[in-house]
């Protein structure tokens, strides 16, 4: 019916349906892949295929234009494999699996096509790459027999191939998702190490939230403690009182489930729409047993964050409770807040260096994403915009655009400079054939120069026309003819190499000055790169265009491509965004980043004032006698945050060394990155510090404020 879709799939032998589980609705199982040309559709690619339609001896022709897991336009020329018969229709999968698919192929195929090249793959032992194979055990204590097994053959053929380092590793199903990061996995899933990470960063959060409801809960026991005398008096036992505790600490902790189950379903969209989940593909489903799951362990949450303050509050006795004595005892048991350094202070100090911490990697992945986005690629990106050729003839696209006083020029590469994608090639002197450089490629037409505004140091751009079909000419980079010994780049114009794996001989016209042409965050703009003139690589359309008349040219740009080619979709980008597309998993890191400083820094802060109401309450009596031998209201206030300023202080000499460390290590990995100037540590201190003091500023003012009379009477 001439109706064209777009599948991803796998080439599979007979045994697949034998292996794993997957069911047919329609076709044998057995047989279904047995034919060499034979498809299996899922019921999805079936209905778009064939709507309202029985598929099953249906044929469609299949153009294999290669399989791409990142969703990246990759350099692979479209391949004619034939016509396929449809031989079954897979039921709809109620279940998550690794292994993603909207078709099957029988794998036979590959060897009826090319048995000689099908063939060498598959007995090549160098061809490590190309096939999963999944093993079914009889039993499960066959596995230690199959590893020493694999282990002695790979011994034996990659030990006389020199590649003793590669061996086969044996993965378990139910370890892939999630599971660790292996070489060329058949799907995108999360490593193991992030889960990991993840765990961690959640359970140390919660963990300082456990320690500061614990710090929070011992402060107020001096405004409950002649609550739990009277309870003890009229006859409640040690045991009555810990289980009160318990069972309030286990009600507020269903209270915060409930608003992180509000807070989950606000932020869900958000966390399943971020860059990276489009090849990870999240769902975060929600179930009954997941919700159970949240309830079992929010309840462990509220007894494990209870159960110290339940036990303690709860050993108070009778009579001193309801006298209000607990002042002391605290103190007798470690609480009080002494000039040095007791469990608490440690912990406090230790919230705020790690909030110190994420505050300052949250600024340094802003300011990163800012540099890159940025940055002098050393072309023009603004106003042009990119179209996908397909299958059509640039020339004639060319020509049918520049009908449009809107579209200033038309350019023509093999590849978008800068987002991802490149090609290598190698280049050597014809006196000295046997010493190669490896150089990456890009086909280009004479537009490319102009239209991206790259600047040419030497020579000329290529001839407007050229007849032969033969590559005669390139234009090289000023670091390409650097490192071929031309450190003048007017000097190697003229000169002759020799180009490409086939050792085409070609002269050098032209030098353009150096420009970025994979991604910033792999290499250096200092890396040396062949412009050719290859018109039957042509993948993409460079167009320039009026940016004031946007709306219509763009609308005219697809029209024409409708003329051109009605089958394929018009695939039309801006170069500006593609560009900061490839950043994307910066904007990623830097939200998901700033939530957990929020949440570490805010439950830094709560930590803090449950020490500061502490020392207020245990300590009352003493500011009343102060203000009465003359203290003012200052000189309260100094007493009371000198010792807090000193912790926030400590905090950030043991944080901002290891900002610089751990910051240092991930830019790194950057060849164009930012730089960790003093101020962004002043900053990210500073912000600490005004939370700080927002947090246990009221209630220092608060206490210093209070009459006297009023405090040594209550006393």
């Amino acid at each position: 019916n001439s109706k064209e879709v777009i599948l991803a799939g796998r080439y599979v032998n007979e045994e697949f349906f034998n292996v794993f589980d997957f069911e047919l609705a329609k076709g044998s199982q057995e047989r279904a892949l047995m034919q060499p040309f034979s498809i299996v559709l899922t019921e999805d690619a079936a209905e778009k295929l064939f709507p309202d339609e029985d598929p099953i001896g249906k044929v469609v022709n299949f153009k294999d234009r290669g399989l791409n897991k990142m969703g990246i336009d990759m350099d692979i020329k479209e391949v004619d494999k034939g016509d396929f018969t449809v031989t079954g229709v897979l039921k709809a999968l109620h279940n998550r699996s690794h292994i993603q698919f909207d078709m099957l192929l029988s794998l036979s195929t590959l060897k009826s096509i090319d048995p000689l090249a099908e063939n060498k793959k598959s007995t090549d032992w160098e061809n490590y790459y190309d096939y999963y194979i999944y093993i079914l055990l009889k039993d499960a204590e066959h596995y230690n027999n199959l590893v020493e097994g694999l282990t002695s053959l790979t011994q034996r053929e990659f030990g006389a191939l020199r590649k003793s380092k590669l061996t086969f590793e044996l993965q378990p199903l139910e370890d892939i998702t999630p599971g660790k990061f292996v070489n060329s996995p058949i799907s995108l899933t999360m490593p193991q190490e992030v889960v990991y990470f993840l765990l961690i960063v959640a359970f140390l959060l919660l963990f300082l939230a456990c320690f500061n409801y614990s710090n929070l809960s011992i402060a107020r026991a001096l405004n409950r403690s002649k609550e739990i005398g009277l309870r003890k008096v009229m006859g409640a036992g040690k045991k009555h009182i810990f289980f009160q505790f318990i069972f309030e600490s286990v009600t507020l902790s269903l209270i915060a489930l409930l608003f992180s189950i509000l807070l989950l379903k606000g932020l869900r969209q958000a966390l399943i729409s971020l860059w990276f989940n489009k090849y990870l593909s999240m769902e975060l489903p929600e179930s009954f047993t997941i919700y159970i799951a949240f309830l079992l362990f929010s309840i462990f949450v509220g007894v494990a964050g209870g159960f110290f303050p339940s036990l303690y509050l709860s050993s108070f006795r009778p009579i001193q409770a309801m006298k209000g004595v607990v002042s002391k005892t605290l103190k007798k048991r470690g609480f009080s807040l002494t000039p040095g350094f007791n469990i608490r202070k440690v912990l406090i100090i230790t919230q705020f260096t790690f909030s110190l911490v994420f505050i300052v990697t949250s600024l340094v992945i802003i300011l990163q994403s800012r540099h890159l986005l940025n940055a002098e690629y050393g072309f023009n990106k603004s106003e042009i915009v990119n179209l996908k050729l397909n299958n059509v003839k640039f020339d004639i696209l060319r020509n049918e655009l520049l009908s449009n006083s809107d579209v200033i020029d038309v350019a023509a590469c093999s590849f978008i400079p800068a987002v991802g994608i490149s090609d290598q090639t190698s280049i050597k002197e014809p006196v000295d054939a046997l010493d190669s450089m490896a150089i990456f490629s890009l086909s280009v037409n004479p537009a490319f120069i102009p239209t991206l505004e790259i600047s040419m140091l030497a020579g000329r751009n290529f001839p407007q026309s050229i007849s032969d079909t033969r590559e005669h000419f390139v234009i090289l980079n000023e670091t390409a003819a650097k490192r071929l010994g031309y450190l003048d780049a007017s000097q190697i114009v003229g000169q002759e190499f020799l180009l490409g794996y086939d050792n085409n001989p070609v002269q050098v016209i032209g030098v353009v000055k150096d420009f970025y042409f994979e991604l910033l965050i792999e290499v250096s703009k200092n890396e040396p790169i062949a412009l050719r003139y290859l018109p039957d690589r042509f993948k993409y359309a460079n167009i320039k265009i009026n940016s004031e008349n946007q709306e219509e040219v763009l609308t005219f740009i697809e029209h024409k491509w409708n003329e051109l080619d009605p089958t394929h979709p018009v695939e039309l980008s801006h170069y500006d965004e593609q560009l900061a597309t490839t950043h994307s998993i910066f904007k990623d890191m830097a939200s998901i980043t700033g939530f957990v400083s929020f949440l570490a820094i805010s439950i830094a802060c709560l930590g803090l004032l449950g020490m500061v109401v502490f020392n207020i309450q245990t300590r009352m009596k003493e500011i009343g006698i102060r203000k009465v031998i003359g203290a003012r209201g200052g000189n309260i206030v100094y007493l009371f945050s000198k010792s807090y300023i000193f912790m926030l202080i400590v905090a950030a000499v043991i944080g901002v060394p290891i900002s610089f460390l751990m910051n240092t290590m991930w830019l790194e990995e950057f060849v164009y990155r930012v730089t960790l100037d003093v101020w962004i540590f002043a900053l990210g201190i500073l912000i600490m510090f005004l939370l700080a003091f927002l947090t246990i500023g009221s209630q220092i003012i608060k206490a210093a404020s209070i009459s006297p009379i009023q405090v040594i009477k209550s006393e």
